[in-house]
Formats: structure tokens, C-alpha cells, sequence
């Protein structure tokens, strides 16, 4: 059998009581903003940058250096599943 809390002899606090829930986002300064996004998008530039020299390398039939700029290119942003799989066809 079921019993409610409140024939279970609990008591509820009054909400008055009760401390206001927080759901502000906390405050972040423009500077710091500003310096997230700029640390972002220079890895994503580094990024962006090792993919072109694994393109060249893979052009220039070089498998030995196109994993070297897919190893750099993990460091810049490991989040690229897509590219660890090229990467370890590359490997095999």
C-alpha cells in the first residue's frame, strides 16, 4: 500500500522557507569571452591547417608525413571521429 508523505507523518516546509533556486548562468567577463572564442578558433584554425597538409600529403603519395599532420591535427581538435577513421584506414 501507498502512502503520501503527508500520511506518512512528513512534514512540508513552508515555501517561504525554502532557498530561491539559482538559475543564472553565472556572470563571465567580455574578456574572458573574448579570449574563449579566440583560443577556439585558433585551434580550429590549426585544425584546419593540419587537414590541408594531410591532403597534400596523401597527393603526394606520402602516407608517413600525412599521419604525422593527422596526429597534430588530433592535438588541435580531437572531437573528429570522421578524420581517426581516415586516419587509421591511412595506418593500415
Amino acid at each position: 500500500m501507498l502512502m503520501t508523505a503527508a500520511a506518512a507523518g512528513a512534514v512540508a516546509a513552508p515555501a517561504s522557507s525554502l532557498p530561491a533556486a539559482d538559475l543564472g548562468l553565472g556572470q563571465v567577463s567580455r574578456a574572458e569571452a573574448d579570449q574563449a572564442l579566440a583560443q577556439s578558433a585558433k585551434q580550429r584554425a590549426e585544425a584546419m591547417a593540419r587537414y590541408s597538409a594531410v591532403l597534400k600529403a596523401q597527393a603526394d603519395n606520402d602516407p608517413r608525413e600525412a599521419l604525422r599532420h593527422y596526429r597534430e591535427l588530433f592535438k588541435a581538435d580531437a572531437s573528429r571521429s570522421d578524420l581517426a577513421q581516415e586516419a587509421a584506414a591511412l595506418a593500415e
